[in-house]
């Protein structure tokens, strides 16, 4: 090719409409915009300006947003430097926000890409062309919001009237002549509802009630479309949303304000009222708690379905004030929104998940990372986290623990599975072992138990009690559990000074030696995990 030969410049036509309505026409807007830009494209021959056959539309996308596909693989292929001009019919089918239309034309700039409007002819790489463009953007963001400030005025105008402005209807009623109508059958469903929540003593348990009756919200058919929505098992969220909603009674709402309906009410006020003041009494968005706040892992936490676990705790009472005792867990958002007959993991203990997680993660990082850990803030503990955890996964069998790392992500899998001992769900290795790392534990009727079981062996040597049986019936107990506790002398010196200590696997508990301890002491050793 000879020096003053001019290249070929490539052209990207980008469409976009709105809506999805008229899409399915055989000849819609989109095909009228590329029309237009095709014509332009051949004006311009003589610059050896040509078609890039590749089409970008978007169809049903809004320009008030950059999150759209074709937009996506335009500027790719702009990165790629597979494009030379982009063509559209007006400014506002790229964007309709001058902030994001700037994002755009730096990109454009950036990889010497121009722009081209077919009705509002200028190019950007000359500054009377991009002075254009701002006061043409500048005109198409004001229309938007005027236009959005119209439709606003005009709901609110509706509502105070009691109109109904469209819309998938409440289960309870059906639309006809752009008013809504009573169901009879859903409306019988509205009424169960409403009593049977007061009836109920937990939210749950109604979820679990609707749910063995096939109970669902609203299926519905779109009437311009056809498309079907199904209805769906109700959980906490959407059984909250419609006892609170009070198009029941009558009335239109818009915003925090309501008005007296065109349409009938389903139940009567002083029903919706005594729903309301339990709800008020158990108000899911419950105040913010310490010690419901306190998990390191929260927003980093699901379940093998992508399903969220939360930081909760339960509370044993004291008997005195500031006695209490506080349980703190993870529990699944499934059990919170369905109940918990739901299957799978539904809860973990905090302190344990914790403490696992961190604990691979101080073998995993640089030790600098933990520098000064014990005397951080739980905030400023939880924003390390969220720098190296992407997230953590439970499994029935196993914790996938995912890392951020200048690669992407890196895959840690803790084989794990849940087992109860003295009412505590540990988590053990496939060997059957705590997969915790130890600490001290001390267990208060362990500690218990084997100062009784030595005290009773006592009184034998010194012959003041000449047997079990008698012990048993001087301490007003069955003289089978004295025989259980009395075998605890049998336990080798090196697991009394762990029970002592504090420093005996978790899953070492009373019950569990009080079903018969092996009389060599390396089989105690092997058989109680030490």
């Amino acid at each position: 090719m000879a020096k003053d030969e001019k290249k070929p410049i490539r052209c990207a036509i980008y469409t976009r409409k709105s809506t999805q309505e008229g899409l399915e026409q055989e000849f819609n807007s989109l095909d009228a915009q590329r029309e237009a830009g095709e014509a332009y494209v051949k004006s311009q021959k003589h610059e050896l300006w040509t078609l890039i056959p590749k089409h970008y539309d978007d169809g049903g996308f809004s320009g008030g947003s950059l999150e759209r596909p074709a937009l996506h693989e335009l500027m790719a292929d702009i990165k790629k430097g597979l494009v030379d001009v982009v063509v559209v019919y007006k400014v506002d089918r790229l964007s309709r926000s001058l902030h994001d239309f700037a994002k755009l034309v730096e990109i454009f700039e950036k990889h010497k890409v121009s722009f081209v409007s077919v009705t509002q002819q200028f190019n950007t790489t000359s500054s009377m062309g991009r002075l254009t463009l701002n006061i043409l953007l500048s005109f198409a963001q004001f229309e938007r919001e005027v236009t959005g400030e119209r439709i606003r005025d005009k709901i609110a105008a509706s509502r105070q009237k009691g109109m109904w402005m469209g819309g998938t209807p409440p289960l309870g009623y059906g639309i006809k002549d752009k008013k809504l109508f009573i169901i009879p059958e859903e409306a019988e469903t509205i009424r169960f509802i409403f009593q049977e929540y007061l009836a109920a003593p937990l939210t749950v348990d109604l979820i679990k009630a609707l749910k063995e009756k096939g109970i669902k919200s609203k299926t519905w058919v779109y009437m311009g479309s056809g498309e079907l929505k199904e209805g769906k098992p109700f959980n906490k969220g959407m059984l909250y949303h419609l006892l609170h909603n009070r198009i029941y009674i009558g009335e239109a709402v818009h915003k925090d304000k309501s008005y007296p309906g065109e349409h009938q009410a389903i139940i009567s006020r002083e029903l919706f009222d005594k729903v309301q003041a339990k709800l008020s009494d158990q108000n899911p968005k419950a105040e913010y708690n310490q010690h419901q706040s306190q998990g390191l892992l929260k927003g980093l936490l699901f379940d093998e379905y992508g399903r969220a676990y939360s930081p909760t705790y339960s509370v044993r009472k004291g008997k005195k004030p500031g006695e209490n005792r506080y349980n703190r867990y993870y529990v699944s958002q499934r059990v919170i929104q369905e109940g918990y007959d739901v299957p799978g993991i539904k809860n973990i203990r905090m302190d344990d998940l914790d403490r696992l997680i961190l604990d691979h993660m101080q073998k995993s990082l640089p030790p600098h990372t933990f520098r000064g850990w014990d005397k951080k803030h739980l905030r400023d503990k939880r924003e390390l986290l969220q720098q190296y955890v992407d997230k953590v996964v439970i499994h029935e069998d196993k914790v996938v623990l995912l890392l951020k790392v200048e690669e992407g992500i890196e895959n840690h899998s803790i084989p794990m599975r849940f087992r109860k001992y003295g009412g505590k769900k540990l988590m053990l290795d496939s060997a059957g072992k705590d997969i915790l790392p130890m600490q001290a534990n001390k267990d208060g009727s362990l500690i218990a138990a084997l100062v009784r079981a030595h005290r009773w062996d006592a009184l034998l040597a010194s012959g003041k009690n000449n047997s079990l049986r008698s012990i048993a019936k001087a301490e007003d107990m069955e003289h089978r559990y004295v025989a259980e506790i009395y075998r605890l002398n049998f336990l080798s010196p090196r697991i009394k000074e762990a029970i002592i200590d504090g420093m005996q696997p978790r899953t070492l508990t009373l019950s569990r030696l009080m079903h018969g301890i092996p009389l060599s002491w390396q089989e105690q050793a092997r058989t109680y995990g030490f």
